[in-house]
């Protein structure tokens, strides 16, 4: 018989792997802007663009709208990155990234603060896979 232990960890893991992880608010600072970030990284510079990573079983998409930003979560184990574009022109602001160290800027403005947009994220991908939009 197994434990009721060994039970609970398969369904935390299940549930975590339902909601977002969208970091927590408050200024992060960005010390390298689009251009030269863009410029070494794959990024998608217009909301219009925007297609959610749903290649396989660790990795999750996430999208929201909230204070201003349209945002794309990608996440996996213990990691996210979160990218922020602006609601009313499509481009994009700034990418954020979400490890066990806490919330990083990987790329925007010196003041960007990561809005507050609590639990307002959608999973794209239900099953993490490559056949979910078709």
């Amino acid at each position: 018989m197994r434990s009721p232990s060994l039970l609970v960890l398969p369904i935390a893991l299940w549930i975590s792997a339902c909601t977002s992880n969208v970091p927590a608010a408050g200024p992060v600072g960005c010390d390298v802007g689009l251009d030269a970030y863009c410029s070494g990284h794959s990024c998608v510079r217009e909301w219009s663009a925007v297609t959610p990573s749903c290649s396989n079983l660790l990795t999750r998409s996430y999208e929201g709208s909230c204070f201003g930003f349209d945002f794309l979560e990608i996440g996996s184990v213990d990691t996210a990155e979160t990218r922020w574009y602006d609601h009313a022109t499509g481009q994009l602001i700034a990418i954020t990234s979400y490890s066990n160290h806490g919330v990083a800027c990987e790329t925007g403005p010196s003041t960007f603060d990561v809005p507050d947009c609590g639990r307002s994220a959608v999973l794209v991908c239900p099953d993490a896979g490559p056949d979910a939009h078709d």
